[in-house]
């Protein structure tokens, strides 16, 4: 099943709670379905890793201003461009611990840090069609699915809603 085919099933359960919610009237409900049946789903990491524009080996505060200074330079060289729809941003990476939806790009994306201990306690094998939610402890699937499926609804809360 995957990580991938974990949020298959989440798509398919908001899709049956989009479907079966009264309040909306069908206009929007179709919308929300368009929306959701395109949500693009990235897992792992970027496919490629950003040059850090130096070499580490100075002081940890000397590395840490020299990477901020690189971030910084790569956001201002990247304003005005666009953006791939499946770019990872520049600040975070397969070493965050923290998935986040993109309004801008209706994505998802699910960092490889995320898919490890201390976070899940049983690491997956094939976190994009392996052994992922088929052989997690039922706390790791909870954990992971509750996380995904909340990041999952900011494409339909007040600030997702308007892209």
């Amino acid at each position: 099943e995957g990580v991938l085919a974990m949020l298959g099933e989440l798509r398919e359960e908001m899709k049956g709670v989009l479907q079966e919610a009264s309040w909306m009237s069908e206009q929007s409900r179709t919308v929300a379905l368009d929306k959701l049946g395109g949500m693009l789903f990235e897992v792992g990491g970027p496919s490629q890793n950003k040059e850090l524009g130096f070499t580490a080996g100075g002081s940890w505060f000397q590395d840490s201003v020299m990477m901020a200074q690189g971030l910084c330079s790569r956001q201002i060289q990247r304003m005005g461009t666009v953006l791939a729809r499946d770019d990872w941003g520049g600040e975070l990476g397969a070493m965050s611990v923290n998935a986040f939806y993109n309004v801008h790009a209706n994505a998802l994306f699910v960092p490889e840090a995320l898919l490890r201990p201390p976070f899940l306690q049983k690491p997956s094998q094939d976190k994009k069609a392996g052994a992922g939610s088929a052989s997690m402890s039922p706390s790791d699937f909870g954990a992971l699915g509750g996380l995904l499926g909340h990041e999952m609804t900011h494409g339909f809360d007040n600030v997702g809603r308007l892209f």
